[in-house]
Parts: structure tokens; C-alpha cells; sequence
């Protein structure tokens, strides 16, 4: 009996030992991985990202794209088959860079020679790249928000295979890596940090978890929108300032007319250069361009705790929202719900009963002076003080409407 179970005991113990490579790591909770395996891991990861479609040139390119003999010499050698954590933390680092700048390096443009290992950016360059994602944030931490951004750039061309065993997908996003990684600071992952970033979304892509999408704009978006508003350009001019000024109504500058700024563009070099911002910006201003964002919606785009106090730092962030809510016109005056209603039918009718009588009662009081007719001494005082009354009114009248008048023309010729 011992003999027969030997065998099967042999080959339980052998598939459970080929599974083992690509099953999770009890331990380590990261992927294991072989050493001679980590071309397949590679390939499938481009394949899953459609690689071809994304950079716009052919499977042998993206073959080529990210050396396996480079990405081996980054690992130290100790021997083994499997790949130590630590190795797999780099490896995941590297690999998702590539899949960030996809484009820029594994674009047809680039030549062979380009591809080689000397040429590929190190382990250092991979990491500051992805803690600097977005410039007007810290670069020595990766935020939530740089974060979602790597999120929707790998779901533009994201395809994740089918797995039946799995009876209900698993959906991440980017609170849920953050918290997966281990954030303990509110500016998010430090560069130590971003290694366990990586290798979790690396292994959630392995799993075809799919991504989910963000329901509220990225806070780049407002910065954006106001660039794109005034000149399409990444950078702003005096002109764009003032312009800018004039349409929130704070400044002494005058808009800049069409001429202007058709003169301007055909002597900048920078306009005539293909702009900085691709289709998916454009996109994106035109979905969110007429949104009202409430307070609240603003402090989920920019993740803050709605019952924490706004700091100076993060009103700084706030403030190019604020000002594209301005100039798109998105939000609509609260001041007409506070009108009165109008007056009712019955209303109109007694006000204008009321005047008339009012006016037929004073022409009627004309009639006294028919009394005092006899009296020449005093129908002459009554017939001197109403032209006295006449004379006065419309003199008053002429002086509240001239004074203003000549008090800003004063201002406006007052030397600055």
C-alpha cells in the first residue's frame, strides 16, 4: 500500500511545485517568480497593455522594448531559482516606468541602437520618475493622485485576461493600493515606498483585476483648463495675465483683443509647435468644462478630509479650481433665489387703483384756486410757489444726475 501512494504522493508534490511559480507568495504576499521566467512576465504584462496598438508599431518592437538581460542585471545573483522580494520589488519598479513613458520608449521612432541596455534609464531614474509624475506636487513622494494618473494611464489600452476560476473580478483603485502599500503619510509613499506600489499593481495585473475609473476629474485638470482657455500653450505671458485678470474682474488690465492675439500667434514660435497636451486632455475639458463642482466634490478631487481644516497648502492647490469654476461659467448665481415673488393679479389691480385715485384727487385740489382768485395778493404767492416747487424739482433732479456724472470723469482723468 505504501508502494502505490509513493508515486502519487511524487506527482502531487511535483504540479504543486509548478503551480508554485506563479501562485502568491504566502509569505511575502508578492508574486513568485522564477528567475527564467521573468521574459514571460514581461511579455505577458505588454500583452495584456497591447503593447502594438499603444505605441503604434509591432509585437517584435515591444519584444525589444524592455531588454530581459537588463532587467536581470539589476537583481543581484544569488543562485537561486526564485527571484528574492526584494529583486521582484525592482523588477515591478522598472517594469512599470515602462509602462508609464510606453510610448517614448518603445515608440518605432527609436532605433535599435536606442534600445540597447547602456541607453536604458537605471533603477534610480525609474523610481524619481514615478514620485514625480505631476510637477506641482512633491517629487520626493508619490500622492493618491499620481497614482489614479498611473491608474487611468494603464486602463487607456488595459485588456485583462479571462480567468474562470475567479467567480467574482476584483475591481483596485487607487485608495485601495495606497492603503495596500502601507501609506502612513498624508503627502503619500515616499521613494522606499514606491518599490511596494509597483509590485502590487504589477500583481494585480497579473490576476486581471480590472481597474476602476474615477468618477471626478484629476486636480490637473483645472490648471489645464485655465492654460488651454488662454493661450494653448504650457506656459503663460503678460498678456495671457492680464486677460486673465480682466475676466475675473480683479486688475487694472485690459483684455487683449482678437487682433492682438492673432499678431501674437504668427510671431511666437511656440504656436505654430504641436500641442503639449494630447487628445485625451481635450477629451477630458469637454467633459468637465459646464461642472458645477460643490465644495465637497472639490475636496474629493483634491483628497482631503472634509472634517479637517483646509491649509495654506492645500487652498494653494485649490485655487487654479476655483478660478477655472470662473471662467468656464460652469456655476450659476445662488442671488435669483432670493428674489421676491412676483405680485399677484389682485395686487396689480388695487396698486394701480390706488395711484389713479391718488392722481385724480390731486388735480382735483387744482380747483381751490378758483377761491382765491379774488384775492390777487394770494393767488399770486400760490402760483409763485408752484413755479418755485417746478423750478426746484427739475434744478434737483438735473444736479443728482450730472454730479456722478462729473465725479468719475474726475476719476478717470486723475493721474495714476
Amino acid at each position: 500500500m505504501r508502494g502505490l501512494c509513493r508515486p502519487w504522493t511524487l506527482g502531487l508534490l511535483g504540479l504543486l511545485s509548478a503551480l508554485g511559480s506563479w501562485l502568491p507568495s504566502v509569505t511575502g504576499g508578492q508574486e513568485a517568480l522564477r528567475r527564467a521566467d521573468v521574459g514571460l512576465l514581461v511579455s505577458e504584462i505588454f500583452h495584456v497593455l497591447q503593447c502594438p496598438e499603444r505605441i503604434g508599431g509591432t509585437k517584435e518592437l515591444c519584444d525589444k522594448c524592455l531588454p530581459v538581460s537588463w532587467l536581470l542585471s539589476l537583481v543581484e545573483d544569488d543562485g537561486k531559482d526564485f527571484i528574492s522580494e526584494d529583486n521582484y520589488l525592482k523588477i515591478s519598479t522598472v517594469l512599470l516606468y515602462y509602462i508609464i513613458h510606453m510610448r517614448q520608449l518603445c515608440s518605432s521612432n527609436i532605433s535599435s541602437s536606442s534600445l540597447s541596455s547602456s541607453s536604458s534609464p537605471d533603477y534610480s531614474h525609474c523610481v524619481r520618475g514615478l514620485t514625480a509624475l505631476h510637477s506641482q506636487e512633491d517629487e520626493d513622494f508619490i500622492s493618491a493622485n499620481e497614482t489614479e494618473s498611473i491608474l487611468q494611464v494603464i486602463n487607456q489600452n488595459y485588456q485583462p485576461q479571462e480567468r474562470p476560476i475567479l467567480k467574482h473580478k476584483q475591481c483596485i483603485d487607487a485608495a485601495h493600493l495606497m492603503k495596500e502599500a502601507g501609506v502612513t503619510d498624508s503627502r503619500g509613499l515616499d521613494s522606499s515606498s514606491v518599490p511596494r506600489l509597483a509590485a502590487a499593481i504589477i500583481s494585480h495585473l497579473r490576476q486581471g483585476h480590472c481597474i476602476s475609473r474615477r468618477n471626478l476629474p484629476s486636480p490637473a485638470f483645472f490648471t489645464d483648463y485655465i492654460f488651454q482657455s488662454l493661450n494653448r500653450t504650457s506656459d503663460l505671458h503678460i498678456m495671457d495675465l492680464e486677460q486673465l485678470l480682466h475676466k475675473l474682474g480683479v486688475g487694472g488690465g485690459v483684455a487683449q483683443s482678437s487682433d492682438d492675439r492673432k499678431r501674437r500667434s504668427t510671431t511666437d514660435p511656440t504656436q505654430n509647435q504641436p500641442d503639449v497636451c494630447s487628445q485625451d486632455l481635450v477629451k477630458e475639458l469637454r467633459d468637465w468644462t459646464q461642472m458645477c463642482f460643490s465644495a465637497s466634490e472639490l475636496l474629493d478631487i483634491f483628497v482631503l478630509d472634509p472634517h479637517s481644516p483646509i491649509s495654506r497648502d492645500h487652498f494653494k492647490h485649490m485655487c487654479p479650481a476655483i478660478i477655472q469654476q470662473l471662467l468656464g461659467d460652469a456655476c450659476y448665481p445662488t442671488q435669483s433665489t432670493d428674489r421676491a415673488p412676483p405680485p399677484t393679479i389682485i395686487e396689480k389691480y388695487g396698486y394701480s387703483t390706488v395711484a389713479v385715485v391718488l392722481i385724480t384727487v390731486g388735480s382735483m385740489l387744482g380747483i381751490c384756486l378758483i377761491f382765491f382768485n379774488s384775492c390777487k395778493e394770494t393767488y399770486a404767492l400760490i402760483l409763485q410757489l408752484f413755479f418755485g416747487l417746478a423750478v426746484g424739482t427739475l434744478s434737483g433732479d438735473a444736479l443728482l444726475h450730472l454730479i456722478p456724472q462729473v465725479v468719475q470723469l474726475m476719476l478717470a482723468l486723475k493721474p495714476e
